[in-house]
């Protein structure tokens, strides 16, 4: 594993972490500060790394391998989805002495398949996350709500809507800066924006060669980018969905 970090447009190599963590399929920082990642290594349980001391702390709860995961805005929140057709929600807390304190807060349940993709909202209303969106092998995705709950946890969050997404397995999910809205990016070569409020698709970006595995939202710009197994990264206008520039090889290719 290899932390880099970015100064303007200038990226280095921070640090190089060893371990037997087999295949690592996603990783997250968590906790404030950014002093712990969560990784996701190929197993049914999470790995939270101390970035510091090496040391390593596990998320149990999972069935089966674990395919995604993301954070909040704030590191104190983490979301994980997994191959046995659930998605977990954990809130995550370090004590005075470093600590790990983290529970299972929430179980999502209603898909048919793996959950492949999973994103939770880029800004902090409340004392936890108001939504997430989960999308899966069954080639749907679905908006939580995290709103309202029990007082006992893990409780399991209805879905306000479900929607038929994609032709083919959902790689990515991301959310807007203003969770307005969110992409998903499919092995069908397609990206495809969604209201959040209604999960109404606005706009649907084509021309990918083949499958895409990553779409990001700008967080300042009405732009997004996709990243695919045709080698290309593209950038994306949210207003007429529109190719803006096409990234090949280190060389940018105005369209």
């Amino acid at each position: 594993m290899v932390l880099y970090t970015a100064d303007g447009p200038n990226i280095s190599l921070q640090e190089r972490m060893f371990g037997q963590h087999d295949e690592i399929l996603d990783c997250a920082f968590v906790g404030l500060g950014e002093g712990h990642l969560a990784i996701a290594p190929n197993e049914s349980e999470i790995r939270i790394l101390n970035i510091q001391t090496k040391a390593c702390d596990v998320l149990p709860g999972h069935r089966d391998t674990i395919l995604c995961l993301d954070r909040n805005s704030t590191g104190e929140w983490l979301a994980s989805g997994s191959k046995d057709h659930e998605a977990r929600i954990w809130s995550i807390n370090f004590s005075s002495d470093d600590k790990l304190e983290a529970s299972c807060f929430a179980i999502l349940k209603g898909h048919t398949g793996s959950v492949s993709a999973i994103a939770m909202p880029r800004r902090q209303l409340g004392t936890r996350p108001t939504f997430v969106i989960t999308g899966s092998d069954d080639r749907t995705v679905k908006c939580w709500d995290m709103a309202t709950g029990t007082t006992t946890t893990p409780f399991t969050p209805r879905s306000m809507y479900t929607q038929k997404a994609h032709d083919k397995d959902i790689n990515s999910i991301d959310i807007s800066s203003d969770d307005k809205l969110f992409a998903t990016a499919s092995q069908d070569r397609t990206i495809k924006i969604f209201n959040v409020e209604d999960g109404q698709v606005v706009g649907v970006l084509k021309g990918h060669r083949r499958g895409v595995f990553s779409a990001k939202f700008s967080a300042t710009e009405l732009v997004l980018a996709s990243g695919s197994g045709d080698s290309t990264v593209k950038l994306w206008s949210l207003i007429d969905f529109t190719c803006l520039k096409v990234l090949v090889k280190k060389t940018l290719i105005d369209v």
